[in-house]
Order: C-alpha cells, then sequence, then structure tokens
C-alpha cells in the first residue's frame, strides 16, 4: 500500500485529523495505525477529487443546450440521435482530458494497492471506464460520455466523505451513518435508474439502429457506412452493458452492507463493502 498521499490530502489530514483512532478490534500497533492513516488519506483525496469532478461536470452539463432536454424533459435520444453533428467545445474537451487523465491513473495505482474483496470487478471496471471515454471522444458520443461520467461521480463524493469519516472516528456516528445514506441514494438513483434509463437502454434503441457515417476527423472523407451489424457498431453500447453488470454487483454488496447496519445499529468497518484486506479477514470467534 502506498504509505501517504502528498499534496491537499496529506495536509487535510495532518490539519483535520492530527491524532488517528485505533481500529476497532486491533492493537494500536505502530503498523496499524501508519495503515490507518494510509487509508485516511486516500478516501480525503477521493472525496475531494469528485467533489471537484463532479462539480466540473456539471458545471459542463448545464453550458450545453440539450442537457435541459435529456434530463428535465426526459429525452435520451438526444444523446444519440444525429451524433456525428454534435459539438466537442473547449469545456467538454477538457472535462474529458481531466477525466481520462485520473481514470489512468486511478488504473496504475490499483496495481500498487492491497488486494481488496473487488480487485478484479475495480479493474474491470477501471479498464471500461477508459475504453468509453476513449471511444466516446473519439467517435463523437460526447453527450452520451458526459451524463455517463456525471451520474457516476456524485455516488462517490458521499461513499468516500463516509469513508474519511468513519476512519477518522468523526463524532457523533450519526454524521458517518447519514453520509452512508446519501451514498445510497446517489448510488441506486445516478448507477441503477439514470445510467440504465438514459444512457444504456437508449443506446441499443437510437444508437445501432442508425445508418451513420465514421465521424474520425482524419476519415471525414472517407465514405464508410458503419450499419447495425458491422464491426465496431455495438462495442460502445455492450462495454456499457459490463459496466452497469459491475454496478448491479456492487449494489448486491450495498445490500449486504445495510443489512449489516441495521443489525449493528450504525455503519461500521465490518459493514465497509471495500474497506478489508483479503490478508486481513477478520478471524472468526471460537466457540465456547
Amino acid at each position: 500500500t502506498l504509505r501517504k498521499f502528498p499534496g491537499l490530502a496529506g495536509y487535510a489530514l495532518q490539519v483535520l485529523v492530527p491524532t488517528l483512532p485505533t481500529p476497532p478490534g486491533k492493537e494500536a500497533t505502530p503498523a496499524a495505525i501508519e495503515r490507518q492513516r494510509a487509508r485516511l488519506t486516500e478516501n480525503i483525496w477521493y472525496s475531494m477529487w469528485h467533489t471537484f469532478s463532479f462539480s466540473f461536470g456539471v458545471y459542463v452539463l448545464v453550458q450545453q443546450s440539450w442537457w435541459r432536454g435529456v434530463i428535465v424533459e426526459r429525452k435520451p435520444e438526444l444523446l444519440y440521435v444525429d451524433w456525428q453533428t454534435h459539438e466537442f467545445d473547449a469545456w467538454m474537451r477538457l472535462y474529458y482530458q481531466v477525466e481520462l487523465a485520473f481514470w489512468i491513473t486511478c488504473l496504475v495505482y490499483h496495481g500498487f494497492q492491497s488486494i481488496q474483496k473487488d480487485f478484479l470487478e475495480m479493474l474491470l471496471h477501471h479498464l471500461v471506464t477508459i475504453y468509453l471515454i476513449l471511444v466516446s471522444g473519439i467517435v463523437g458520443f460526447t453527450r452520451c460520455g458526459i451524463c455517463v461520467l456525471v451520474f457516476h461521480d456524485i455516488a462517490d463524493v458521499f461513499l468516500y466523505s463516509a469513508k474519511a469519516a468513519d476512519k477518522a472516528g468523526v463524532k457523533p456516528r450519526v454524521v458517518v451513518d447519514v453520509l452512508f445514506g446519501l451514498f445510497v441514494v446517489a448510488f441506486f438513483v445516478g448507477r441503477m435508474i439514470m445510467y440504465p434509463g438514459y444512457v444504456v437502454v437508449p443506446a441499443y434503441i437510437y444508437a445501432v439502429s442508425q445508418e451513420y457515417w465514421f465521424a474520425m476527423p482524419q476519415f471525414k472523407d472517407v465514405k464508410y457506412s458503419m450499419k447495425l451489424g458491422d464491426p465496431g457498431t455495438l462495442c460502445l453500447p455492450i462495454a456499457m452493458t459490463i459496466l452497469l453488470g459491475v454496478h448491479c454487483y456492487w449494489w448486491a454488496l450495498i445490500c449486504k452492507m445495510i443489512w449489516k447496519t441495521v443489525q449493528n445499529g450504525s455503519v461500521t468497518e465490518e459493514g465497509d463493502i471495500r474497506s478489508d484486506d483479503e490478508s486481513e479477514e477478520v478471524e472468526p470467534k471460537k466457540s465456547k
């Protein structure tokens, strides 16, 4: 595990949490405290990043003339119909570049992290996300790409804020419970309702049913018509479906976390679906 993050996250940790609580059920050894500090720093960093990313994404989204039609008037076809004529302005391009850089660093860092319960699922998530950003940006499905990123970021804001508050020992504990509750609501609405309803299902209805031209600028004079069934036509919708499958798996783990929370009366580290390393599984209690 990387022991600490430099910059803003490390500064915030030193100022806000100078003394860390002992991990529950474990001895306050230097290694345990250092591991707790590394995890807390990581969660603070991701909380700050996703807050910035979501805010930036919403700002870019509301600058577009089509966002109200898609989100408010519920016309997801606007993401796909005549997509080869859709704009890709400077703010959208910058947003794409920032998001691509972030997810590439996440993929690289993922190889240095301690092995967690959903290591493979998270690896698949990073790979598919990078693929979607690249393909949607190159081919021209930029409206779809921005909506996917915004729908996903909001849940992570509350997830990492809740985990940071939990590991920092924030009192009263209801603060942690409220943050986890907001995370559950944001995950369900953003990734289980809006993402499939506004992006995935309409992709099969509107995107793959059109006869459209390959939109890479360097090939704008090549009259290559991509029809349903041609190689590459279904790559983007299939990748989005794979990502939805990962979300369904995580939603099942979240429901398990909710059940443990109800049993314990509050969110605990044992109820955190991604907190434990495989090498740190809680030992079963010996029967008397």
